[in-house]
């Protein structure tokens, strides 16, 4: 059964009245710190808890939910030289699936007012998300889903040495407390100019959240009228605000538990680079009937809809401009049939703007937080001897609306904006065998033979509950 697509009413709850988005920065203390900002530090490392027991269970997230180094929202301090914002040397932060929330014995009657796809988990809707053949679950790391882990903990670092002594005191904590580790340890390290491993500079897109305190760039909310740019309300990614959308609002049952969190989804994706580089240069011989490296760059970038740069082509089409005026703030209005950026190009399919009928509102209700870093060595080849990929993290309010919609929908839906059923996301999608439509070839518009460049090896949901929250999911 795919995930539901309609809109359910509010079922908020009598007398319960949801946090405006402007009370947002008074709870900066009771969220954790990497869903309203991306932490921007370079080392990462994330390990994969199972819990035996309710009191092994609870023990460990004790230890957690006290940790000087678990991390919230707070504004960091100014140094006052520079004037710039003092990272912490190393972050920690905490999500908990639906199976850890069973170990900890939350009682049935509560554990039922959580979302569907939260208690079902991400492995029992793979083939609705394109998790099909080689990225099926059961071709999955070992370990690496919902239904084997209990919790995940997240650590950021400034550099390897404070990652790895974190690593170490949280092993111990799970020691103490009768837990181990259910997956390998999975690290991760930022590349070079802030790319990931096609060579395109990440990390760019990200939504506009109202009330946030932190600073925003033109073209991070969606399109308004005067060619502005509207924030997304914060209920669309911390639990307990106004939404843009009357979609089901928490149970009173587990409102303590969720309040100032957020659903968390994570994915594990392998990253093809010979498969890419193949692919763009057979294509560039299809499409212009040469593969000179500057055709190739050109297919590359109307693959991804952006110059490996981050230059997007809606503002530089034909050539790529080495010092853009603006990386975000553009729009698809004067493109409606796709010439600058192709209609299923992957920036286009997971962040539309104002390009469908349905206008801004359409994108509004469909907004990701996008979290995450490379993992794997990195090479400059199309060498693929080692895995690497992206440990991808993903916040939103409601998975079914938001993370799984857009992966059902836009990323994966061949009928998107009006193409093809042969056409999906080209970077991705479950593609086999698909096509990709090149606008502009002087040669061939249509490239056939487009297979998977990302593989799943590993996912699952998870709720990062606020602080609150965390403290009495250690009580319970």
């Amino acid at each position: 059964m795919p995930f539901d697509r309609a809109l359910r009413p509010s079922q908020a709850g009598a007398g319960y009245i949801l946090k405006k988005s402007s009370e947002l920065e008074d709870n900066l203390h009771d969220i954790q710190g990497n869903v309203l900002r991306g932490y921007r530090l370079p080392f990462a490392a994330y390990l994969f808890f199972d819990f035996p027991g309710s009191d092994e269970g609870r023990a460990f997230v004790q230890s957690i939910a006290g940790h000087p180094k678990l991390t919230t929202a707070a504004i960091w301090e100014t140094d006052a030289a520079t004037g710039e914002k003092i990272k912490p040397e190393v972050t920690l932060n905490f999500a908990i699936s639906f199976r850890g929330l069973v170990a900890l014995g939350i009682p049935q009657s509560r554990l039922s007012k959580f979302p569907r796809a939260f208690r079902l988990g991400m492995s029992a809707h793979a083939a609705d998300l394109g998790d099909t053949e080689e990225s099926a679950p059961r071709n999955w790391q070992r370990g690496l889903s919902d239904a084997s882990i209990s919790a995940i903990v997240m650590i950021h670092a400034k550099n390897d040495g404070a990652r790895r002594n974190l690593v170490v005191a949280v092993r111990q904590l799970a020691k103490n407390a009768g837990i181990s580790e259910v997956a390998k340890l999975l690290e991760a390290n930022a590349l070079p100019g802030a790319k990931e491993h096609f060579g395109f500079r990440d990390g760019i897109g990200q939504p506009s959240i109202e009330g946030s305190p932190f600073t925003d760039k033109p073209g991070m909310g969606t399109p308004a009228p005067g060619n502005t740019w509207k924030p997304v309300k914060a209920g669309e990614f911390i639990l307990g605000y106004e939404k843009e959308s009357t979609a089901q609002e928490i149970p009173a049952e587990i409102r303590e538990l969720c309040l100032n969190g957020t659903y968390l989804v994570f994915r594990k994706l392998q990253q093809n680079v010979g498969a890419f580089n193949q692919f763009i240069e057979r294509a560039s011989r299809i499409a212009y009937g040469s593969d000179a490296p500057g055709d190739q760059e050109l297919i590359a970038a109307k693959l991804v809809g952006r110059w490996r740069n981050g230059n997007p082509l809606i503002l530089s089409p034909i050539g790529n401009d080495p010092t853009p005026a603006s990386d975000n703030d553009f729009r698809y209005n004067n493109d409606r049939n796709g010439k600058k950026c192709p209609l299923g190009a992957h920036i286009r399919r997971c962040n539309p703007r104002d390009a469908l009928d349905g206008g801004d509102t359409d994108v509004r209700l469909h907004r990701l937080l996008r979290r995450g870093l490379p993992y794997g060595p990195h090479v400059d080849d199309s060498s693929d001897a080692e895995e690497r990929g992206v440990a991808f993290f993903a916040m939103n309010a409601n998975i079914e609306r938001q993370f799984a919609f857009v992966q059902q929908n836009w990323v994966n839906n061949g009928e998107f904006a009006g193409l093809g059923n042969e056409e999906r996301d080209p970077i991705v999608g479950a593609n086999t065998s698909g096509r990709f439509t090149v606008p502009g070839a002087s040669r061939f518009p249509f490239v056939p033979g487009l297979n998977r460049f990302v593989t799943t090896r590993g996912g699952g949901y998870f709720l990062e509950p606020g602080i609150a929250a965390l403290n009495k999911l250690a009580s319970k």
